[in-house]
C-alpha cells in the first residue's frame, strides 16, 4: 500500500474501514468512512479544497485507488441527497493536478457512458415502432373479419372525455351505439411538437448546464434514458398483446394508412398463417416504410403522453441541478427560475394532454396511464440503483468496478491491457 505521507496519520485499507460500517450507508456513516480514509479532513466545507489537494498531490498513487474505489462503492449504494452533496465536493477534490490519471476517468470513456443510454433508447424507440407494425396490422385483421357493425360504426371504445369532445365538436350531435362522433381536427404535426418540444428542452437543458457549470449529470441523463427506453418497450409490447379498436375510429385509421398502407397490412397474416415468420416478414416491411405510415390502434399507452411527461420531468431536475451548483449570491434569482421551469414543464404537459384529448387520438386511460408509469418508474428504486451502478464510473474508475459498471468496455480495456 505504501507509506503514509506527512500529517495522514496511519492509512486504512477498505477492507479494514468496512469494519466502520457500509460505504452505502447513511450519510453520517459515509462522512465517518471519508475521515477514516483521509486522516480527519472535513468534507463538508467546499473552503478547503487547497488542503484537500495538498493531501492528494503527497498520497500514494494506490491510496488514490482506494479511495476511488470506495467513492464509487458509495455510488452504486447512495440514496440520500445529503450523501450526494459530500461526494459532490469529494469530487472537487479528485479535479487535482496530483491525481493519478487511473483513478480520473478520460473523456474517450465518459463519451462511453454519454452515448451508451440514449443508444439504447434508440433502439427500444425502434422496436416500439416495430410492434406498433405488428398492432395495426392485427387491427386491420380484427376489422375486416370482425362483426360487421364494428365496421360500420367504427369500432371505438367509450371514453368520458372523447364523448364530451364529441358533443362539442360537431355543430350536429351524432350518436352510434352511444358514443358520439366527432373530433376536434388537430394537424398531426402539432400533436408531434406537443411531445418533442419537452425532449427538445430535455437536451437544451443539458447543453446550457454544461455549458455554464462544466458538470454533465450523469446520472439524470442515464435515468431519463432508461425510464424512457422501459416506456417504449411497454409500450410497443402492450399494444401488440391487447389490441384495443383506435379512438378516432376505422374510417379515420384507413384514412390514416392510406391505400397502399392498408394493402400491406392486409398481406400479413399473423392470425391465419405462421406467426413468427411474419415477425420476422415484418422486419424488413418497418424499414421499408419507415416514417411514411402513421399506425392505428396504438392504444393502452400514449408515446406522445409519456415523452412530455419524461423529458419535462427531466428538463426540471436538469435545471434544479445546474442552479443547486452555481456560486451563491442567486438566491431569489434561483427560486425565480425554478418556479418558471415548472410552469413551463407542466403547461407543455397540459397542452399535449389537451390536444390529444381533442383530436381524440388516444383514449384517455392512455393518458393517465402513460404518466402515472414514468411517475412509478422515475421513483423506482430498483431504476435508482440501475442508474447508480450503470454511471459510477464516469468520473473516477477503476478496472474492477468497471466491470460491474460497464461490462463490455472493461473487458474492452483489459485485453487492450494485456496485449500491452
Amino acid at each position: 500500500m505504501g507509506c503514509a505521507p506527512s500529517g495522514m496519520g496511519s492509512l486504512v485499507r477498505l477492507d479494514e474501514v468496512n469494519e466502520l460500517g457500509d460505504p452505502t450507508g447513511d450519510h453520517k456513516d459515509v462522512r465517518h468512512l471519508c475521515h477514516k480514509l483521509l486522516g480527519g479532513a472535513r468534507f463538508d466545507r467546499v473552503s478547503e479544497p487547497a488542503n484537500f489537494e495538498a493531501t492528494l498531490k503527497a498520497m500514494d498513487p494506490e491510496l488514490l485507488t482506494e479511495v476511488a474505489r470506495f467513492v464509487i462503492l458509495a455510488e452504486i449504494g447512495n440514496q440520500s441527497k445529503v450523501n450526494t452533496r459530500i461526494k459532490d465536493r469529494m469530487y472537487n477534490v479528485f479535479e487535482s493536478p496530483g491525481l493519478a490519471q487511473e483513478v480520473k476517468t478520460p473523456w474517450q470513456m465518459k463519451a462511453y457512458f454519454v452515448i451508451t443510454s440514449p443508444l439504447m433508447f434508440f433502439c427500444a424507440f425502434c422496436f416500439q415502432s416495430y410492434m406498433l407494425h405488428i398492432a395495426t396490422a392485427l387491427y386491420v385483421y380484427y376489422m375486416d373479419n370482425g362483426s360487421a357493425s364494428m365496421r360500420a360504426n367504427g369500432g371505438q371504445l367509450l371514453d368520458l372525455v372523447g364523448n364530451f369532445v364529441g358533443e362539442y365538436a360537431s355543430e350536429k350531435i351524432v350518436r352510434i351505439d352511444g358514443i358520439t362522433r366527432g373530433n376536434v381536427k388537430i394537424p398531426t404535426v402539432l400533436l408531434d411538437l406537443s411531445g418533442g418540444l419537452p425532449l427538445l428542452m430535455c437536451v437544451l437543458s443539458n447543453a446550457v448546464c454544461f455549458y455554464f457549470i462544466r458538470r454533465f449529470n450523469i446520472k439524470l441523463w442515464t435515468k431519463t434514458m432508461l425510464v424512457a427506453s422501459i416506456m417504449a418497450i411497454s409500450k410497443g409490447t402492450w399494444d401488440a398483446m391487447t389490441i384495443l379498436p383506435d379512438s378516432t375510429g376505422w374510417e379515420n385509421c384507413k384514412a390514416r394508412l392510406g391505400v397502399e398502407g392498408l394493402q400491406d397490412m392486409r398481406g400479413t397474416h399473423f392470425i391465419d398463417g405462421d406467426f413468427l415468420l411474419e415477425v420476422l416478414k415484418a422486419i424488413p416491411r418497418e424499414i421499408a416504410i419507415a416514417g411514411r405510415v402513421r399506425y392505428c390502434a396504438d392504444m393502452m399507452l400514449s408515446g406522445h403522453t409519456y415523452f412530455a411527461c419524461l423529458f419535462s420531468l427531466s428538463a426540471f431536475h436538469q435545471v434544479t441541478f445546474c442552479l443547486d451548483h452555481m456560486q451563491e449570491g442567486w438566491g431569489r434569482c434561483k427560486v425565480a427560475i425554478k418556479v418558471a421551469t415548472v410552469a413551463l414543464c407542466v403547461l407543455c404537459l397540459a397542452l399535449e394532454v389537451i390536444l390529444v384529448a381533442l383530436a381524440r387520438f388516444h383514449y384517455t386511460v392512455d393518458m393517465v396511464s402513460s404518466i402515472v408509469l414514468v411517475l412509478l418508474l422515475w421513483d423506482s428504486g430498483h431504476v435508482e440503483r440501475i442508474v447508480r451502478k450503470w454511471s459510477a464510473c464516469y468520473d473516477h474508475w477503476d478496472l474492477d468496478s468497471l466491470r460491474g459498471s460497464a461490462p463490455i468496455l472493461a473487458r474492452v480495456l483489459s485485453r487492450g491491457r494485456r496485449s500491452a
